[in-house]
């Protein structure tokens, strides 16, 4: 049976889905544009750059302390008043970055407290877009519409930070920071205007801290009594494992594989992200029929592409098979998002989404340190080689759970989870 079918995209008629790709699509604009500009703020307020390196510390704790209340919330209160008001907020906040700059005002210190409020905002944010968007399309609608959400996201991100850099070189900071804040209040108002009122959450229970923790614990019990799910995280666990050894090596690599500067590591990364790209719109032209069997066919050629990746010799063949593995590695992360979107009950969907993307998110600096190891200890290309073998060893691994390979999305005209 084939894996794939081709039909138009009639997710693009869907006006509620096409008001989240145009409002998210431009406060990602603004998202991409704030690592830049709050990096140089912080080095212009302080002249040190460990400053830069204690706020990019504190930005991290949000996703620790509030993912998983961020998801509880999601599927306990209404969803549609959580985007608006942490949208309207975070742009308010960046508003008032801008007149503190202005009026002379901002420190360091108060850099720091309202952007962690802005990161903590983005944590209940997340959950509730995360939650609400495939009640709006059908399953096999989700799958595609997911993909092309994910290609215009990736486009945007692609370009914010150039964006920002060209922006304050000519007019300083109020621009950016203004784009910025209004990029916010854009995506707010394309909510508020867009009607959810028959997919909206409709709870009946108390909502007290105790109900709060308790919804918190339950999500990691339904997810932990979904044996299939249970299957997609870890996978997802332990490819965010492997992948995360990469970072480090790459740089290296190019000097031990192919006698090349250091530098030449960055066309491997925007060959990366070109491929990440089209990966996107190839799985926005196609519907997955058998998401488990293409998530581990995918695993299999990704495997292979890293292992001669690591042993190859030769920078351009090596250019091929980095974008041979990004394209894959980016369909593998989007179809299982996807799918784990579609297997969840829509009362547990803000919990699944912002539990899973906390376990998976806490390998990473694990895996980052465990890579710095390795490379001090083993050639840089021997590690993408082992990392090619396991992935080639864990699909060999799910190719014989006929329930993983076998599953197929059925051909539904109601909407995911309704």
């Amino acid at each position: 049976m084939n894996l794939f079918k081709s039909e138009k995209n009639t997710f693009l008629k869907n006006k509620r889905f096409m008001n989240f790709l145009i409002g998210y699509g431009v406060s990602s604009l603004g998202g991409s544009m704030d690592n830049m500009i709050f990096t140089l703020l912080a080095i212009e307020l302080t002249g040190s750059p460990t400053s830069v390196g204690v706020m990019l510390m504190i930005l991290s704790l949000p996703n620790l302390l509030f993912s998983l209340f961020g998801g509880t919330f999601a599927d306990m209160f209404d969803r549609k008043k959580i985007m608006v008001f942490t949208n309207y907020i975070r742009g308010g906040l960046i508003g008032l970055i801008l007149i503190l700059f202005i009026f002379n005002k901002l420190t360091f210190f108060l850099l720091c407290v309202v952007l962690f409020i802005v990161e903590s905002l983005s944590r209940f944010n997340g959950p509730a877009m995360g939650a609400t968007m495939p009640r709006l399309l059908t399953k096999q609608e989700f799958f595609k519409a997911r993909s092309f959400y994910s290609g215009v996201i990736r486009g945007i991100v692609m370009i914010g930070p150039s964006i920002s850099s060209v922006l304050v070189a000519l007019t300083g900071y109020w621009v950016p920071l203004t784009v910025d804040s209004l990029s916010y209040l854009f995506a707010g108002k394309m909510v508020s205007i867009t009607d959810l009122s028959d997919v909206q959450v409709k709870s009946t229970e108390k909502k007290g801290v105790k109900q709060v923790v308790h919804n918190t614990v339950d999500g990691f019990r339904y997810i932990k009594s979904n044996k299939f799910m249970l299957k997609l995280v870890v996978i997802m666990l332990f490819m965010n494992l492997i992948l995360g050894l990469f970072d480090v090596p790459l740089p290296f690599m190019m000097k031990q594989n192919f006698n090349l500067d250091k530098t030449y590591y960055a066309y491997l990364k925007s060959i990366f992200a070109g491929a990440g790209l089209v990966a996107t719109i190839f799985l926005s032209k196609y519907e997955v029929k058998k998401p488990g069997k293409t998530i581990i066919i995918f695993m299999f050629i990704m495997g292979g592409a890293l292992i001669l990746f690591g042993l190859s010799k030769n920078y351009y063949l090596a250019c091929i098979l980095s974008a041979i593995s990004a394209f894959f590695r980016t369909c593998i992360a989007i179809t299982l998002w996807s799918f784990i979107s579609i297997m969840a009950e829509d009362k547990y969907r803000g919990r699944v989404s912002a539990t899973i993307g906390m376990i998976i998110s806490s390998v990473v600096p694990l895996s980052n340190g465990l890579s710095g190891v390795f490379v001090d200890k083993f050639p840089a290309g021997l590690i993408f080689t082992f990392g090619g073998v396991f992935f080639i060893i864990i699909s060999l691994i799910y190719c014989f759970d006929s329930y993983v390979m076998n599953y197929q999305i059925s051909d539904e005209s109601s909407a995911v989870g309704a």
